[in-house]
């Protein structure tokens, strides 16, 4: 901002003298890209972009400045014409997750913009991104960094794009045949833990434990008013025992190919059929593995 006032005061840097000239420049600078930056039609396409990628929900994006830089990336590169529409859209969702998951834009904010949009515009998007792909986002990060992410109890970096990645591939609701994760949120669906609290606090876990993310699912509210404080072990058995039944009351899912399948599409372990608090922690680190994998998947589908 003080860069900006002295511009449009007209500043010459190099100089440092003040230039009637430069600051008439900075001014009709400025106000073309006010226009562009309330431009309707670009918005509108920014927020698709965004969308589209599963950020449906504000409380899905915990940094402010990514999202700025974002729209401040897509407006540089649609003006200036650097691109054609479809790599715009391409890199600027990549930037948007990229800067997310690495929590670029958490601390000194105005001095990571501004190197990165000088990188940008010197060596351009695609190798930029290149760069801080190979720096930030190696092999191992996937492997062994990442499932570290999920031992949280707060929507935070990497919780928040998981949750868009699922929103974005339209995974089914935990015990759902139908309903979709992005409808839950978007109606009435419950955020359920997968091992009950009630359950977990009478085997003495505390709330650092019992609200681990990799203990929550998104459940369909009948469903998870049916499960109660049930170990994972009493209501499985409960959904298998009844595939088909009359006496079916917690799912609709009928076989065990397609509860597998379910569980299997939401990265919960099958050691869940023998859930108790004896296994409960080794649940953890097995699903805090598969929603690894699942980020994976989702920044290279990108």
């Amino acid at each position: 901002m003080n860069d900006l006032v002295s511009l449009l005061s007209g500043r010459n840097f190099e100089k440092r003298t003040w230039e009637e000239e430069i600051a008439k420049e900075s001014f009709a600078t400025f106000s073309a890209a006010v226009d562009d930056f309330i431009n309707k039609v670009y918005f509108e396409r920014f927020l698709m972009i965004i969308q589209s990628l599963g950020f449906i929900e504000g409380w899905m994006i915990p940094q402010r400045a990514a999202i700025n830089f974002a729209y401040s990336l897509y407006l540089y590169l649609k003006t200036n014409k650097i691109l054609e529409d479809w790599l715009i859209e391409k890199y600027v969702q990549k930037w948007f997750v990229f800067s997310i998951m690495t929590d670029r834009y958490s601390s000194s904010v105005e001095t990571k913009i501004e190197k990165d949009m000088k990188d940008i515009k010197d060596k351009g998007i695609e190798e930029t991104l290149k760069d801080n792909e190979l720096k930030f986002l190696s092999d191992n990060s996937w492997e062994y960094a990442l499932p570290g992410n999920f031992e949280t109890t707060s929507w935070s970096a990497i919780p928040s794009v998981y949750m868009a990645a699922i929103c974005k591939q339209r995974t089914k609701g935990f015990l759902s045949k139908n309903i979709s994760v992005y409808d839950m949120i978007q109606g009435r669906g419950d955020i359920h833990h997968l091992y009950p609290k009630a359950y977990l606090e009478c085997n003495r876990f505390n709330k650092n434990k019992y609200n681990q993310i990799a203990n929550f699912v998104y459940c369909e509210q009948p469903i998870n008013i049916k499960i109660g404080d049930n170990a994972p072990a009493v209501y499985m058995k409960e959904v298998v025992d009844n595939f088909g039944s009359a006496d079916m009351k917690l799912t609709g899912i009928t076989t065990m190919e397609e509860l597998k399948a379910n569980l299997n599409e939401y990265d919960i372990p099958e050691i869940i059929f023998d859930g108790t608090a004896d296994n409960y922690e080794a649940f953890l680190a097995e699903r805090r593995k598969l929603m690894a994998q699942r980020l994976k998947r989702y920044w290279e589908e990108l």
